[in-house]
C-alpha cells in the first residue's frame, strides 16, 4: 500500500478544548478524490472523543484552494495580520466540532 495523504494536528495542551490542524499533504494525482475531507473527517472523529469542542488550522494568505476547501468543510475564514510571522499575516480557519 502507498501513502496518498497525511493529517498532522493535535489537540493543544494550552486550551484541551481545542484541536490544531498543522499541516496536510495530499499526493498531486489524489487531489480532488475526497482524500483531505475524509483525513479531516476521521481526525474531527478523534478530536471529539477526546473532549475537543473547537478545530482551528491556517493557511497563507492568497491560497485560495485552501480557502474554498475550508469553507466548504463549514469552517470559517479570517485573515488574522501577525499570525505568520510579524508582518506577515496568516489565514486562520476556526469551526466548531
Amino acid at each position: 500500500s502507498i501513502v496518498v495523504g497525511f493529517l498532522f494536528g493535535f489537540q493543544t495542551s494550552v486550551d484541551p478544548q481545542l484541536a490544531y490542524i498543522h499541516l496536510v499533504g495530499i499526493h498531486p494525482d489524489h487531489r480532488r478524490h475526497g482524500v483531505g475531507k475524509r483525513l479531516y473527517e476521521s481526525f474531527c472523529e478523534a478530536c471529539r472523543e477526546h473532549g475537543c469542542e473547537r478545530l482551528k488550522a491556517i493557511a497563507a494568505v492568497g491560497d485560495e484552494n485552501a480557502v474554498r476547501f475550508h469553507l466548504a468543510l463549514g469552517f470559517s475564514a479570517e485573515e488574522v495580520p501577525n499570525d505568520a510571522g510579524p508582518g506577515r499575516s496568516g489565514m486562520v480557519f476556526t469551526r466548531p466540532l
